[in-house]
């Protein structure tokens, strides 16, 4: 694994510390640990090595292995740094950065057409790609549907549940929630025992030091919540299905949406919910076709003068 060596990195220059604060001394061990691990695997992988034409001396044959085990000990650096360079670190994000409130929430949205559970996550997926956010989806026994990221660190997931009206009516409603990556949670975490542990040593320097990445790795992972979220809720809003968009005479997809949020996530806000009426202009526009309909007289309602008249002229 690449991203192994970013890791003994790290343990080696919190091991540094240690020379400032003796409670930071007990990272030696997990540094020297991290470090012969590659080294280790590197060496087992070279003595179960085959090759196609045997060496004829041993110096030749120790000199193929040793090739070896330095092969496999430079090509995670490689990728590691072919990662670094084009932008696959573990900091990048997706999208832009936005902001609103990375707590669990509800839409309820109201849809005038009809569709399947399937297109309308589909609609909601290629909406949310529209905002350059990544997303994944749910398998068949996992307790959610999409899950959406703008970060690397965070991200938020959806579930949604339809309600079947008449007329081909559904009441939509989405919840959703954050999930943030447990390795950075723990590796943030990490960070304030090893502040706590200088604090006790009385080296505030070194201290403040890790609490300050441990504040800066918390933010940065709830900014990438928070825009996660952000995008989530514009899509919702907007209501941009892309199915609703390329009908010939389209009427609105969603005619009311209401997003509550609470710190329980359960939707069970305070404000009122209310579904749509139709519109009057609907209901006078059908009023009016009926009319017309029934005022059209039949061939059986006319006279059989005004028909004997009617067949005389043609």
């Amino acid at each position: 694994m690449p991203e192994w060596y970013l890791f003994t990195v790290v343990l080696g220059l919190v091991s540094i510390f240690g020379f400032a604060s003796k409670s930071l001394l007990l990272v030696w061990p997990l540094f020297l640990l991290a470090a012969a691990m590659p080294l280790i695997q590197a060496l087992r992988s070279a003595a179960d090595a085959t090759f196609t034409s045997a060496p004829p001396t041993v110096i030749q044959q120790l000199g193929l292995r040793t090739l070896t085990a330095a092969l496999h000990l430079i090509q995670p650096l490689a990728r590691l740094r072919g990662r670094l360079r084009h932008g696959l670190t573990p900091w990048r994000r997706f999208s832009h950065w936005r902001l609103a409130a990375p707590w669990p929430g509800t839409a309820t949205i109201w849809a005038e057409r009809w569709q399947s559970h399937e297109q309308r996550l589909a609609s909601v997926e290629t909406a949310v790609h529209a905002h350059n956010a990544l997303v994944l989806r749910g398998g068949s026994f996992d307790p959610w549907d999409l899950e959406v990221r703008a970060s690397v660190l965070t991200g938020v997931r959806v579930r949604m549940a339809v309600e079947e009206h008449g007329g081909g009516k559904q009441l939509l409603r989405f919840r959703m929630w954050p999930r943030w990556s447990k390795p950075w949670t723990f590796t943030a975490v990490a960070l304030a025992m090893l502040a706590a542990l200088a604090a006790v040593d009385q080296a505030w320097l070194v201290g403040g030091a890790f609490a300050l990445l441990a504040l800066l790795l918390v933010g940065r992972m709830s900014l990438g919540c928070a825009t996660a979220m952000a995008v989530v809720r514009d899509v919702l809003l907007a209501g941009s299905a892309t199915d609703e968009r390329t009908v010939a005479t389209p009427a609105p997809a969603f005619r009311h949406v209401q997003v509550e949020t609470n710190g329980n996530g359960n939707g069970n806000g305070a404000g009122h919910q209310r579904y749509p009426a139709r519109k009057v202009n609907t209901i006078a526009r059908e009023s009016h076709d009926h009319a017309s309909a029934n005022a059209m007289p039949s061939a059986a309602e006319l006279s059989s003068g005004e028909v004997k008249a009617r067949k005389a002229s043609a």
